[in-house]
């Protein structure tokens, strides 16, 4: 795949998806959500995080049937998670600060994960750092020059689930106008109130962020590791949006009460 064009505005949208049980239809309704919401298809990155050799990822290949030929970009993800050392999977997860620790909660629950579950939010923690460093790669071919750091500032990197699906109310217009007006101190902005539902991160804090995972992701989850970053260097600023009418989360599964609407906003645009 080649580099985007360079007259195309510097936000582009990760999506990484994996083979679900019984094939829902999350990736396709996601997509097509973002086509309508404008986003441009070379701008839009897919990226297969499920093993090839053993995973048939059936929306997958349909989305790139209907999506390819109009520019989207699709990838594997085939980097391979480092090995862990066995006491990664015995031990907790650490809290970070302002997390709700009470019996019960989201993040107690994950705390009780079993191994195998611990070994997928690693995993999932790592393809972030992975896909994330690929998509420095791409846009800036390579990040360690000094006549980049003024794209860096300017340039979004949108991480957003395989079933976070865009609205009626989120354009790409709209959301390239609000990130343009931000703060140059400010890393990150929340599209979703939900976790890493849908997330911007500019790219010079991103770029910081692959560095502290290449350790990290071994013991936090994937949330929790960039929550951790932002407590450890406080170098960057948080923002995020307080409602949730701009994204709706549509999976049927999710760790956090609330995370799942999905008055099926792709057939109201």
């Amino acid at each position: 795949h080649q580099r985007p064009p360079a007259k195309s505005p510097p936000i582009y949208v990760v999506v990484p998806t994996v083979p679900r049980k019984d094939d829902p239809d999350y990736l396709l309704r996601t997509l097509e959500s973002m086509r309508k919401a404008g986003v441009p298809s070379s701008n839009t990155f897919v990226f297969n995080n499920g093993n090839p050799h053993v995973e048939h990822h059936k929306r997958w290949e349909e989305a790139y049937n209907l999506f390819s030929f109009g520019g989207v970009n699709f990838l594997w993800n085939e980097v391979p998670v480092p090995e862990a050392h066995p006491s990664v999977y015995n031990s907790s997860y650490p809290l970070p600060d302002g997390v709700d620790g009470t019996d019960g909660s989201p993040a107690v629950v994950a705390l009780r994960n079993s191994p195998s579950r611990k070994e997928w939010r690693r995993k999932e923690c790592h393809d972030f750092r992975t896909i994330s460093q690929y998509m420095l790669n791409t846009v800036f071919d390579g990040v360690d020059k000094d006549d980049d750091v003024a794209k860096r500032n300017d340039t979004w990197i949108i991480w957003n689930q395989d079933d976070a699906v865009w609205t009626y109310q989120l354009s790409f217009s709209s959301l390239y106008v609000s990130l343009n007006e931000l703060e140059d101190n400010v890393g990150r902005f929340d599209i979703s109130p939900l976790g890493l539902v849908c997330v911007a991160f500019r790219a010079s804090y991103l770029i910081k962020i692959i560095e502290y995972a290449k350790v990290m992701c071994d013991f936090l989850p994937v949330d929790w590791m960039v929550w951790s970053y932002v407590h450890v260097n406080g170098n960057f600023t948080r923002k995020r949006t307080e409602t949730e009418a701009f994204i709706y989360h549509v999976g049927e599964i999710s760790t956090r009460d609330g995370k799942v609407r999905d008055p099926n906003p792709v057939d109201d645009n």
